[in-house]
């Protein structure tokens, strides 16, 4: 007599792609704080697009596409993650410009 399974419902997990996203997430996060610390150090000051901006600007952002990777997102969740960051940024800049925009007389 077979005993018969019933079949499972859970699907395997597959936890390379997660523990590659951690490290690159972790990798990031220490290259953020490395320049941030060194730039702290530095007695002039940083032009607004210099490398170190880039750096921690382009390094937050691989840190959070990491982290929603490592949550298991799928690849549809952070491309709407990325839309509403692009669209949250481009809401602060129309209200900066009507703020100045307002500051002249032209609202």
């Amino acid at each position: 007599m077979s005993i018969a399974q019933a079949p499972s419902s859970r699907k395997p997990r597959r936890t390379g792609g997660r523990i590659a996203a951690l490290i690159i997430a972790l990798v990031a996060l220490a290259a953020i704080a490395a320049v941030w610390f060194w730039t702290s150090l530095l007695a002039v000051a940083v032009p607004l697009f210099g490398w170190q901006n880039l750096v921690i600007v382009g390094g937050g952002g691989v840190f959070c596409l990491s982290v929603l990777a490592v949550l298991g997102a799928g690849f549809d969740d952070i491309l709407e993650w990325i839309w509403a960051v692009v669209a949250a940024m481009g809401a602060v800049i129309v209200a900066v410009f009507w703020g100045i925009m307002a500051l002249f007389g032209f609202d």
